[in-house]
């Protein structure tokens, strides 16, 4: 397959990147279909064997939760006789009404809804115990 593309192309060089991230993992982990087996250890020591980052590492992680999110959407419409998404575009149009969200995607939908309620929450007004208040002027007594 590598003969297909060109060296330079920056898709190629991030696949072969992911394809490092892959190859520094452990037959468990890779058999594994649950993120859970994936520690903060282990991240970081595949991030580290792989020779990448830590945050590229996740993000290696999300998109296998996000494809594995696909393949469960794509066995369910063939076993109740839908069609496939033939192209990508297909696939993102039928996707927004269809798809079941992965876990990750709905942990990450929870936070940005709990990031928005904490910050439209309403709070009660400041109490105020005396209602006018009078700055002392240079006048002296008045």
């Amino acid at each position: 397959w590598r003969r297909r593309f060109s060296a330079d192309d920056p898709s190629v060089k991030h696949l072969e990147k992911e394809l490092t991230v892959l190859d520094a993992m452990t037959p468990v982990e890779l058999a594994s279909n649950h993120r859970t087996v994936f520690t903060a250890q282990a991240k970081k020591l595949i991030a580290e064997k792989s020779g990448t980052t830590l945050k590229f590492v996740d993000q290696v992680l999300l998109e296998h939760d996000i494809l594995r999110a696909d393949r469960r959407w794509y066995m369910i419409r063939m076993q109740f006789n839908q069609p496939l998404p033939k192209t990508f575009e297909d696939r993102q149009h039928m996707a927004e009404y269809d798809r079941p969200l992965s876990e990750t995607e709905k942990e990450m939908r929870q936070e940005m809804i709990d990031k928005f309620s904490k910050k439209t929450e309403r709070t009660k007004p400041k109490r105020m115990n005396k209602i006018w208040f009078r700055h002392p002027t240079c006048g002296g007594n008045r």
